[in-house]
């Protein structure tokens, strides 16, 4: 019996391991304004971290230079529409 149950117990680890591994999900980043010159349209300037990126990210809320705010990367993919989830 605990031969059996050791074995199920692989058999659901190597299961669980393929179906994570498929899995997509957004990210979040700690971003700061740092340009806003573009702001009626939705778009802003952000940097992660004080970090030497920078990158668009879009919002239907107002914000302004130097303000925290955290940003979704949809599949944790740079390349693709970021948007700003609001205040940090």
């Amino acid at each position: 019996m605990g031969i059996e149950v050791d074995n199920l117990f692989q058999a659901l680890d190597i299961i669980m391991d393929k179906r994570l591994s498929t899995i997509h999900y957004d990210t979040t980043e700690i971003c700061e304004i740092v340009d806003a010159s573009n702001a009626k349209n939705g778009k802003y300037y952000v940097t992660p971290n004080g970090g030497e990126t920078k990158y668009a990210a879009y919002s239907e809320e107002e914000y302004t230079v130097g303000e925290t705010v955290r940003v979704s990367i949809p599949n944790g993919d740079y390349s693709q529409k970021k948007f700003i989830e609001g205040k940090y």
